[in-house]
């Protein structure tokens, strides 16, 4: 098992994390564990195997924890994936909120688009030989069209209301 420089740190700042490492941990035999501190490449990486190259062996003292503070710390880390958790779904829900409005404003640009295009087509007229049916199916096309968008955008609307009221929910939690 390698660790890694920030693992190092952590350990040395936070020796609850080791705490609550071992606590799932059968009985040890003894109060150290030899530990292999390697230099490869610039990088310092720590293992309980030895390492090719240059090595210093590192004895890391530690008690093992009683039974209040394992289930402490279990619970402080049931409590910080929560947490993760919460934040991970908030910056999902954000881009899909994000994404869901941009598609919104596309479709509004592109059914202003095509239906102004039907009018100007209106306005120009036609050489049909019967321009009132041609103006009346104008007018349905451009109905139609309009309708369609609006259909699709009022369903987007809606998925984004949901959304919406689904980050809200998660409130202060999903703040990062």
């Amino acid at each position: 098992m390698r660790l890694s420089s920030d693992t190092r740190w952590l350990l040395r700042v936070c020796p609850g994390v080791l705490a609550a490492l071992l606590a799932g941990q059968p009985a040890a035999e003894e109060a150290a564990v030899q530990v292999y501190e390697c230099h490869q490449g610039g990088k310092v990486t720590f293992s309980d195997e030895p390492c090719v190259g240059t090595e210093q062996t590192v004895k890391i003292d530690y008690s093992r924890p009683d039974a209040a503070q394992g289930e402490d710390a279990a619970f402080a880390a049931q409590a910080a994936e929560a947490q993760a958790g919460a934040v991970a779904q908030a910056a999902v829900l954000d881009s899909e909120i994000l994404n869901l409005e941009q598609q919104i404003t596309n479709q509004q640009t592109e059914r202003d688009a095509r239906v102004a295009a039907l009018r100007q087509q209106l306005a120009q007229g036609t050489e049909d030989p019967n321009p009132s049916a041609w103006q009346a199916a104008m007018n349905q096309q451009i109905d139609a069209t309009y309708n369609n968008y609006n259909d699709t955008i009022l369903a987007q609307r809606r998925r984004l209301d949901q959304l919406q009221a689904q980050r809200q929910s998660l409130g202060s939690q999903g703040q990062r």
